[in-house]
């Protein structure tokens, strides 16, 4: 790679970044500091540490970038080294090596729990900086800029991606993650299958029905307490809609009601959180039940 790539190089990262963050650098500011601290020949720039190209005003994590971009192949001169490193190959070890722009670009959000996720959740202290593409992927230039910023901004609740704002997420969340939950205990999430804990079927109650339920709980129509689950199951799956509607007079006016205003329960929940219940209805069924 000849001198020029490495500076078009480095001039990609500072635009991609400059894109994407409202703390724009100054690009032409940062080749002439460069220029000035002798990185005008090829040898030069791969002498160049992380720390002088942010004395020339790079961010500290695209500065190691671009540092890694100018020493280019040199890298592989390192003979012994790579050597010692091919041949510890745990996982856990290799996590702690990396830095944090390393992680972010290798972490893979359906598996949070492996070294790189505990690593990254641990450096972060649980706080949020993961933004994700339309795609799913991790937008990696927009989690690293985030990451950043925490200790010296503290963590965001949303971030500007091509003017979009986007949601910014925590290790082991991430969108399009929710599924059905449970009608008659907040919080709870059903199975895939849409089963619940007790093996009751609810996915093969409809939504309608199930929100009728949701709302006679909360109205206080129904104490899940007073019944099995296995009965009330039975019930929305053995009665048309028009019983479940007269059994349950006070939540269907209120469905009556939501529906116009189109804000029915959406009976969703999101996976991974920890999400605390709503209500006291929240535990086993039948509490309340004299046997």
């Amino acid at each position: 790679m000849v001198i020029t790539g490495r500076l078009s190089r480095a001039r990609q990262i500072l635009e991609a970044h400059n894109q994407q963050s409202s703390a724009a650098i100054d690009i032409d500011s940062f080749f002439k500091k460069l220029k000035e601290m002798g990185g005008t020949t090829e040898d030069a720039l791969s002498e160049a540490t992380w720390e002088d190209l942010q004395d020339c005003g790079a961010p500290r994590i695209l500065a190691r970038k671009i540092a890694v971009e100018f020493r280019g192949e040199e890298k592989a001169d390192h003979g012994p080294l790579q050597k010692v490193l091919i041949e510890d190959n745990d996982p856990t070890k290799r996590a702690l090596r990396l830095t944090p722009g390393e992680l972010i670009s290798e972490y893979d959000p359906q598996h949070p729990k492996n070294p790189i996720g505990e690593r990254l959740k641990a450096l972060a202290e649980g706080r949020r900086f993961l933004v994700f593409q339309e795609s799913g992927k991790i937008d990696v230039l927009a989690s690293i800029q985030l990451f950043d910023e925490l200790d010296d901004y503290g963590e965001r609740n949303d971030f500007s991606v091509g003017g979009v704002p986007r949601k910014v997420y925590k290790v082991g969340d991430r969108p399009g993650r929710s599924v059905d939950e449970h009608p008659l205990l907040v919080g709870v999430p059903l199975r895939s299958n849409g089963c619940s804990e007790a093996d009751c079927n609810w996915g093969e109650v409809s939504l309608k029905i199930r929100q009728i339920y949701r709302l006679a709980v909360n109205l206080g129509e129904l104490n899940p307490d007073d019944y099995r689950e296995a009965d009330l199951h039975t019930e929305a799956t053995t009665r048309d809609e028009a019983e479940i509607f007269r059994i349950y007079r006070k939540a269907s006016v209120k469905w009556q009601e939501l529906e116009g205003i189109d804000n029915l329960p959406s009976l969703k929940v999101i996976l991974g959180g920890k999400t605390k219940p709503e209500s006291s209805h929240n535990h086993p069924f039948g509490q309340n039940r004299a046997t």
